[in-house]
């Protein structure tokens, strides 16, 4: 049996449908606007997320927590963001044991920037002791 490779580009490659997935595939990428090849790979995209860091994690939690806070009450904003905050500083400092020592790390450099910016938005007032000794 002779195997098809294509040289340009090894992401593409034959696939098998089952009977009718095609056209449904097709209809539903219709509707969207889509092409069939397009509706794929949303899909798949959708499925199969791209990975990311646990330290870019951190990065996006501390946008949404800044969102929520304009979003909520004061309070229960900054209940949630104490909450979250807590959570990440434990893993940090070691209290959460069941957490390896690279992941404390990363944790630790997107906490860092997250006091970074907590001490440039407020000049130092407010950030706990634990941020400013081991800023990285």
């Amino acid at each position: 049996m002779r195997s098809v490779v294509n040289r340009s580009n090894p992401d593409q490659f034959q696939l098998r449908l089952p009977p009718g997935l095609r056209e449904r595939i097709k209809a539903v990428a219709e509707a969207n606007g889509r092409s069939i090849n397009a509706e794929i790979v949303r899909v798949l995209e959708r499925e199969f997320p791209e990975p990311w860091t646990l330290e870019e994690r951190v990065d996006q939690l501390h946008g949404l927590l800044g969102m929520l806070g304009q979003a909520m009450p004061k309070d229960a904003a900054d209940d949630v963001i104490r909450h979250v905050h807590e959570t990440l500083t434990a893993i940090a400092t070691g209290r959460t044991s069941d957490v390896d020592e690279d992941t404390r790390g990363e944790v630790l450099r997107g906490l860092a920037r997250w006091e970074g910016t907590a001490l440039k938005d407020a000049e130092g007032q407010g950030v706990p002791a634990f941020f400013l000794r081991n800023r990285t």
